[in-house]
């Protein structure tokens, strides 16, 4: 009886043994993977070929009337005032030419966001 409760003990303290060396081999930590070929590379483009920048401008210039309901019938094809909305487009002429010059350009990259405490760019802003 003492020989099989020995053997008993044996086998249970060799178990133990066993999963405690698991855990160890299962917990060693390995090198970290390379992930270079993973890192977002923000092209450097010049103010004058970024759209970004005339569509600032264009937003800095705009003239606009608000609660007009001539320019959401306009907008429809419904009856509206026409003098109020020649009045607005001749008053942003400086507005569209900007966002002529805007809408020609290739790119349109906004200011890069590297965290939480930077200023959201002008577009995020108003929406």
């Amino acid at each position: 009886m003492k020989r099989v409760m020995s053997s008993v003990t044996a086998i249970i303290l060799m178990a133990i043994a066993g999963i405690f060396l698991l855990f160890i081999i299962a917990s060693m930590d390995v090198s970290a993977p390379d992930l270079t070929d993973l890192i977002v590379e923000r092209p450097i483009i010049p103010p004058n070929k970024n759209a970004y920048t005339y569509f600032e401008k264009a937003v800095a210039s705009l003239y606009w009337v608000d609660d007009s309901d001539d320019i959401k019938n306009f907008l429809s094809d419904e009856p509206c005032n026409k003098i109020i909305v020649k009045e607005i487009i001749s008053k942003n002429k400086e507005t569209l030419k900007w966002i002529d010059k805007g809408v020609k350009c290739k790119v349109c990259q906004v200011p890069e966001i590297t965290g939480f405490d930077t200023e959201l760019p002008l577009s995020y802003k108003m929406a």
